[in-house]
């Protein structure tokens, strides 16, 4: 699942879904603009295994940082790398 935070982060978001949709990636967008908190605990409930955080720094990086929820690993890679991540974070 890819995080939207509001008006500022969704073109990217929007954008980094249809990459990793292109990529193979099952990947669903989160559209509505909430916190954090509430984001992860959907995707939990859905039973997605992987957030993909996208706010406004990790944008202006050029990054983005990848949860993995059953055991919270975090890391933070360049967008580019984030197909072959998630395919490793989830094997």
């Amino acid at each position: 699942m890819v995080t939207v935070f509001g008006d500022d982060t969704r073109a990217a978001s929007t954008a980094f879904a249809a990459d990793l949709r292109t990529a193979g990636v099952r990947t669903e967008l989160y559209m509505l603009d909430k916190q954090i908190g509430k984001q992860m605990t959907y995707a939990d409930k859905k039973r997605i295994p992987l957030v993909a955080v996208l706010g406004s720094q990790e944008i202006a990086d050029g990054t983005v940082k990848l949860k993995r929820l059953a055991d919270g690993e975090e890391v933070t890679v360049n967008r580019a790398e984030a197909p072959a991540k998630i395919s490793e974070l989830l094997s």
